[in-house]
């Protein structure tokens, strides 16, 4: 861990992160983690198991990363298990 004033102000910064953009944000629950000083995003919609888990220090990077992770499940959700469906001449 860093110095107690670094501390305080990680623990300052992610929970007022969590405060604004909790609200905001309807397929996902927000959480701040003291103990690992990260802010944690955990996305409540259609997913495969074992779910969708998003972790940074950084709130701004953990909103790209939730984007992120929420554009490659469309992109997945979008093909078949199989790959795309064949699509051949009659």
């Amino acid at each position: 861990m860093g110095t107690p004033d670094a501390d305080a102000l990680a623990d300052a910064t992610g929970r007022a992160f969590v405060k604004e953009w909790g609200p905001r944000m309807r397929l996902w629950y927000l959480m701040y983690s003291p103990h690992r000083r990260r802010c944690v995003a955990f996305f409540q919609g259609v997913c495969p198991p074992p779910g969708l888990i998003v972790e940074d220090s950084n709130p701004q990077v953990l909103l790209q990363r939730m984007d992120q992770e929420v554009r490659s499940l469309q992109r997945h959700a979008a093909v078949p298990a199989g790959g795309p469906p064949y699509q051949g001449t009659s």
